[in-house]
């Protein structure tokens, strides 16, 4: 069977796409369609239409949808829609091929009108559709379909390393430095100087226009670069060194009710790769992490410090094994095959 996915992050970015590609494409004949980017990610098996992002926000966002019609038009099999805005031009335009979108996060600015404003809009989008799915029951029912499917997040072990958590502590943050990050640099800050004994590291990983120079004038200024390194990005394939040498994830979403069921990739990527991970006490974070895995923080950085002086305490009773077994329901392979090859199959 054909199957084109129609996304428009650049292929990797959305390590959903990626994992679906890497557990469908012995099935399946899979195009791609995706925007283009610096790094150019390839898998083989699948055939990958990279748009080129020349021009504004509104010209690359055309340009998009024009290459996606053309593909559309001679298209012959499963078509799935990760949701971007306006996505449902498509399906007006050839409303009678069988077309499925996924919803893989929700409107998370800050103002709640605007939020209002694009759920209603993406909402009245998806149900143009013939099936839906989304990633979480919390986004199912803040979206109001009732009728979607539930394709699960997922994680794969990056790291097989075993892991010991009574000393040393190296802990690793991925993802968006848009998130109070600063606050957990604090946390550990505190903690180093109540316990300048145990040896450390932080490594961050990832990029934010808002607090990166925050992060970095406030290592600085404690004169902590010693302890803390910012990596910036790196991409997906490039993480497993990290993941190999850390014993501490930390999984900082922002306790906010737009943020609360949304699923965070790396907590299940910290805790599948054996990682201690602390988490901040969302709603989705919440259902994956127990005391046997993690803990759960307000996001605070004295919560952030108090975390680790329990793990000071009794680390040693943690067992990366353990941690790694306590998901194992959500490994890729399980969430392909349980969840998202039945929506394929509906669009046969």
């Amino acid at each position: 069977m054909k199957l084109l996915i129609l996304n428009t992050l650049p292929f990797g970015k959305l390590v959903d796409c990626y994992k679906w590609c890497t557990y469908l494409r012995k099935d399946y004949d899979i195009t791609l369609i995706c925007l283009d980017d610096d790094v150019r990610l390839e898998m083989e098996g699948v055939h990958i239409v990279r748009v080129s992002t020349r021009g504004s926000y509104k010209i690359r966002g055309i340009r998009y949808i024009l290459i996606c019609l053309w593909h559309l038009l001679f298209f012959r099999g499963g078509v799935f829609v990760v949701y971007f805005e306006h996505c449902d031009f498509l399906k007006r335009v050839f409303f009678w091929k069988k077309m499925h979108v996924d919803v893989r996060t929700v409107a998370v600015w800050g103002d709640q009108q605007t939020r209002d404003r694009f759920d209603r809009r993406m909402r009245k989008e998806c149900l143009r559709f013939d099936t839906v799915s989304v990633i979480s029951e919390g986004v199912k029912a803040r979206l109001g379909l009732d009728k979607a499917s539930i394709l699960p997040l997922g994680a794969d072990e990056i790291s097989v390393v075993p892991k010991h958590f009574d000393g040393p502590f190296s802990l690793l943050y991925v993802g968006s430095l848009d998130r109070d990050i600063l606050k957990t640099v604090q946390g550990f800050h505190q903690f180093l100087k109540l316990h300048p004994e145990i040896p450390m590291h932080y490594d961050i990983i990832g990029h934010g226009y808002r607090q990166m120079d925050e992060v970095r004038d406030y290592v600085a200024e404690n004169g902590l670069w010693d302890f803390v390194t910012m990596h910036g990005r790196i991409p997906h394939t490039q993480l497993q060194p990290f993941f190999d040498k850390c014993n501490i994830g930390v999984s900082f979403v922002p306790m906010t009710e737009y943020y609360d069921n949304q699923p965070a990739t790396k907590t299940f990527e910290y805790v599948f790769s054996g990682l201690f991970t602390i988490a901040t006490g969302t709603a989705a974070n919440k259902e994956v992490i127990t005391g046997e895995n993690g803990c759960i923080i307000r996001d605070t950085a004295e919560d952030f410090c108090a975390a680790l002086e329990m793990l000071a305490k009794h680390g040693a009773k943690y067992d990366s094994e353990r941690i790694r077994q306590s998901l194992r329901d959500y490994a890729w392979p399980n969430i392909v095959d349980k969840s998202l090859r039945p929506i394929i199959r509906e669009m046969a």
